[in-house]
């Protein structure tokens, strides 16, 4: 496998849903999520020691990167765990996202997207270059959390979400989505939403892409809870069933921005290329685990 030029072996790879941005109360974690953190944090710890792993770098996105108390959360973590956690910015985050994405993709130009519990990063890309990256604050997780009543989102619990996605992405961007380019998709949500469209549409592994009208039509049967589509979540992924959607609406709104001409689903993104970046600090590129808990991005 490889990230960008650098080859890595990856020996272990596991995620823990910890949800953290449901723990948020008034711009700050609450106790139970601080020790939902940290204990999941433990949990890698003893897999690390089991493994005899020397050098460990942790680091946060968007769960905790806004927090009023997030020097308390930091803190406690340390305390707990002995780890220290990195606060990634919401350019880095996005940064990461593209270059861990990039590395199995031959692509010169395009749209990247890492919609997450609680963000969603946006990339463009030129001449395999960089040219805009933004974190914009919404994400599967909190968009069920601000908007929904239920486990699946109702017509007022839908026109809610709309109208955050309004206020959160398209006001709040800083540049012009471009038109008609390769729009390549990365994070939990999107793969869950890939593996349901597998099911549906009995689409192959080996590239994995989707159509503009089959984002649509799925998306769309997701949000009029339809029998059939929401039976198939559960069989698929049952823990995502309440951010599923809110998730893939971030999804869709982006699509109708830039009308693209192929959307590509990447395995990787954020978490694989920066743990290469941390290690290729100290010249070690053979890459042992991956500390993180997932949503927070720990």
């Amino acid at each position: 496998m490889m990230c960008g030029r650098i080859p890595i072996s990856i020996h272990y790879k596991d995620k823990i849903m910890a949800g953290l941005a449901s723990y948020v109360k008034k711009g700050s974690l609450t106790e139970e999520g601080i020790e939902a953190a940290y204990n999941g944090l433990l949990d890698f710890k003893q897999i690390l020691e089991s493994r005899k792993v020397k050098e460990v770098a942790v680091f946060a996105s968007a769960s905790l990167r806004g927090l009023k108390n997030a020097e308390k959360v930091l803190k406690e973590i340390k305390k707990a765990t002995g780890f220290t956690v990195e606060i990634l910015s919401g350019e880095e985050e996005a940064y990461y996202s593209y270059m861990g994405a990039m590395g199995d993709l031959s692509l010169d130009q395009g749209v990247l997207i890492d919609i997450g519990g609680a963000s969603t990063e946006v990339v463009v890309f030129r001449e395999h270059q960089l040219v805009h990256a933004q974190s914009f604050q919404v994400g599967g997780l909190s968009l069920y959390k601000d908007c929904v009543t239920k486990i699946l989102p109702g017509k007022g619990s839908l026109k809610k979400i709309k109208r955050r996605l309004k206020e959160r992405i398209d006001k709040k961007s800083s540049f012009t989505f471009p038109q008609e380019a390769s729009l390549i998709c990365v994070g939990g949500t999107i793969r869950n939403f890939f593996k349901l469209a597998q099911k549906v549409y009995g689409l192959s592994d080996e590239r994995k892409s989707m159509t503009v009208e089959q984002v649509k039509e799925l998306g769309e049967l997701l949000c009029e809870q339809d029998k059939t589509i929401v039976n198939l979540v559960l069989k698929i992924s049952p823990e995502r069933i309440h951010t599923l959607v809110p998730g893939v609406m971030i999804l869709m709104h982006i699509v109708k921005r830039v009308q693209p001409k192929e959307i590509i689903i990447s395995d990787y993104g954020l978490g694989r290329d920066t743990c290469v970046t941390k290690c290729s600090k100290t010249g070690r590129l053979h890459l042992h685990t991956k500390p993180r808990i997932k949503l927070a991005t720990l």
